[in-house]
This record gives C-alpha cells, structure tokens and sequence, in this order.
C-alpha cells in the first residue's frame, strides 16, 4: 500500500493574523509609513491607497484617523515640528554662563545629531518647498523663521556688547546655517561620505570655531 502525503493547505496559504492596534498606535504606524514614502516620493507623488497598502490596511483606515492626505501630511509636519522644537531653542535661550563657543557648539551639534538621527527630515522639507505646498511655509514660519529670530538676537546682543565685529544677524545667522546645511545636504542627500571620520562632535567644534573666527572681535573670550 502506497500513501501519499498531502500537505496541510493552512501551510501552502497561511492566514496571517493582523495584529489589531489601538487608535494611537494606529495612527503612529501611519504617520511613520507616510513619512517614508513622502520622503521618497513627495506629496504629490504618494496616494492614500499607496499608504494603506505600505501599512498593511484598507484605504478606508486610512480615512477614519484622517480626514484626507492633506490632514496626514498636516500632522506629519506638527510631530516633526514637536520633536525638533526643544534643544536648539533651549541653547540659545539658556546662555548664562557659557561661551559664545559653547553656545555655537552646542547648536552645531544637535543640528547635526538631529538629521543623523532622521534622515528623512531634509527630504521632506526639500519636497514640500519644490512642491510649493502650503504647509511648507507653516513649518518656515514656526519653525525655521522662529529659531532663526533667536540666532539673530544671540548675534545682535553679542555686537552691541562689543564682542562681535559689526555684522548683519541675519548674515551672520545665514552663514552658521549654510554650513550646517550644506554638510548635511551632502551628506544625507548626495551621499557623499568624506568627512564619515569626524564625528558629530568633532564637526561641531569645527563649524563653531571657523564662524567664530570672522565674527568675533580680537581679544574677546572664546
């Protein structure tokens, strides 16, 4: 007598069990799933269809946490914008005490540790703006424009105390940026990796001491 073995069919089509989240995390897994996608894609170029398959989820759960892609992507700029809203503004507000080095170090280097810690933070924004969507100009004004005023301030106040040479804050406040913005564009969007031997905190102090040399007046403190 021969017999033959039939597989069991559970194991040629598995049913998977979808593992049921409260609203919360829900919510999260989406905005963590439209975050990647945005940032590879951009706004125009990912629908909420692509979002719910990406999530493992009907469209339709898509629409119950929010109202449209809009309402998504809304929320997406009010987490980042919730995140990355303490460090800088507490080191440029909090300066008792410390060096104008310490100060630009300082904001140097949760710059830098920010975008290493979310890479897909720049892409986004560079999205948004190519894009001209209107919440890009939302996360400017709050966000970029609002610790650009406290960079500007921390400048003025240092030249009107004779300490810095008499230069334009917002100059001088465009020029710490676009340093910092020109290495992390290299780095986290072209990729090119020639300085990966330095750390973060070695770059900090780099950028720190290179602005500090053309703006600060001979014989002040360090």
């Amino acid at each position: 007598m021969t017999f033959v073995l039939i597989p069991d069919v559970r194991e040629l089509d598995p049913v998977k069990k979808k593992v049921r989240l409260n609203h919360e995390a829900r919510r999260t897994q989406l905005l963590d799933t439209a975050i990647e996608l945005f940032a590879q894609n951009g706004f125009d170029g990912v629908t909420t269809k692509q979002i719910a398959l990406k999530a493992g989820i009907t469209e339709a759960l898509v629409f119950k946490h929010f109202k449209n892609k809009k309402a998504l992507y809304a929320a997406i700029i009010e987490r980042k914008m919730v995140h990355k809203e303490t460090a800088i503004n507490y080191s440029l507000t909090n300066v008792a005490g410390k060096t104008d080095y310490d100060v630009l170090y300082e904001v140097a280097l949760h710059t830098l540790v920010e975008h290493q810690d979310d890479p897909t933070f720049l892409r986004l924004l560079l999205f948004s703006a190519l894009e001209g969507h209107p919440l890009s100009q939302m996360f400017f004004e709050e966000r970029v424009k609002g610790l650009a005023d406290l960079f500007k301030e921390f400048i003025q106040r240092r030249v009107d105390e004779g300490h810095f040479w008499e230069v334009d804050p917002m100059v001088a406040t465009r020029t710490f940026f676009g340093m910092l913005v020109h290495h992390i564009t290299t780095e986290h969007i072209y990729q090119q990796h020639e300085l990966e031997h330095l750390s973060n905190e070695e770059l900090a102090a780099s950028f720190a001491r290179i602005f500090l040399s053309g703006v600060q007046r001979s014989g002040s403190s360090v």
